[in-house]
């Protein structure tokens, strides 16, 4: 439980340049038709209290479950780094998504030729360190963290001022 509640804060960095593999798999991935993923059934047991289980099989044409079998693999011995590098892919994509125009007017992000994006990578060494430290609270009054804007952009300049890359942007899909 103690390792959960270090992956929900985002206690555990994740070295930019694994990150940067795993987003090139998972937009190749995507780009890929689905005639050609690996679509051999899986699935895994849920146990009850009453001591049955229930078998629960994954809909392996949504592309979360052919990432959630990619990272599972890429992982298999270190497996607790491999659930706290998925919820912060995960938490990532929700900030990028969310925050997009934000990077855009901070000059984080500039748009594309072929109409997609370049993201300054200082932006995505930033992702890979910070914690989760914006808290908000559900419906039900249960704690739920995020990445800070400020905190993000903040350790972006850090970065930035230490490499020297200033505005620079690369290539992101």
């Amino acid at each position: 439980m103690k390792n959960d509640e270090a992956m929900f804060r985002g206690d555990v960095p994740w070295p930019v340049e694994d990150f940067l593999e795993v987003v090139e798999w998972y937009h190749s991935m995507r780009q890929t038709p689905q005639d050609d993923w690996d679509l051999k059934e899986r699935g895994f047991l849920l146990h009850q209290g009453d001591g049955t289980a229930a078998k629960v099989t994954l809909n392996m044409f949504k592309p979360i479950n052919q990432f959630g079998m990619f990272m599972t693999a890429r992982y298999r011995k270190r497996r607790d780094k491999g659930k706290h590098f998925t919820f912060r892919f995960l938490q990532i994509q929700e900030f990028m998504s969310e925050h997009s125009e934000d990077l855009e007017k901070d000059g984080l992000i500039r748009p594309a030729e072929d109409g997609g994006q370049e993201i300054a990578k200082a932006v995505f060494e930033a992702l890979c360190v910070l914690p989760y430290s914006k808290v908000t609270h559900d419906s039900h009054g249960l704690e739920d963290r995020h990445f800070d804007y400020a905190e993000v952009v903040a350790k972006v300049r850090e970065i930035q001022g230490k490499t020297g890359e200033s505005d620079e942007c690369s290539r992101g899909k």
